[in-house]
């Protein structure tokens, strides 16, 4: 692992991590900050390793396998983004930094292609009610 800037390096990644997080839930992000975690410093070393101390061996291999059909590190920030987003509801119940990292540290329900999907997809492509407001 090398700290560049290029596009496909560490640095891009992890801020695209955070800005996806803050985008997508702005509440968690500031809560974690509020309660001394800094959300890269959870989801780093899941990136950096691509998920092996977070993930079951079989939702690795799934993850990987993305990871080589795609041929694009971004899903690294995205699936990490996913598992915070999964993960908020439980954490903004608690403000106890050491239960935070203890629900960030269980993996063993995580599935690769839900998480994914909902985080990409957040509602069916053929629903346009929100496209074009209420009618």
């Amino acid at each position: 692992n090398v700290v560049r800037s290029a596009s496909d390096s560490l640095v891009p990644l992890c801020r695209l991590f955070e800005e996806l997080l803050q985008c997508h839930d702005p509440r968690l992000f500031f809560h974690l900050l509020q309660n001394g975690i800094h959300p890269l410093h959870i989801a780093l070393p899941w990136m950096q390793f691509g998920f092996v101390s977070l993930l079951q061996p079989v939702e690795v291999m799934a993850l990987w396998d993305r990871l080589l059909g795609y041929d694009d590190l971004l899903l690294l920030p995205v699936f990490a983004a996913s598992v915070f987003l999964f993960r908020a509801q439980t954490v903004m119940t608690t403000s106890d930094p050491e239960h935070i990292r203890e629900i960030f540290s269980d993996g063993a329900e995580l599935k690769v292609a839900p998480l994914l999907q909902h985080f990409l997809f957040p509602r069916p492509a053929w629903d346009n009610t929100y496209a074009f407001g209420p009618r």
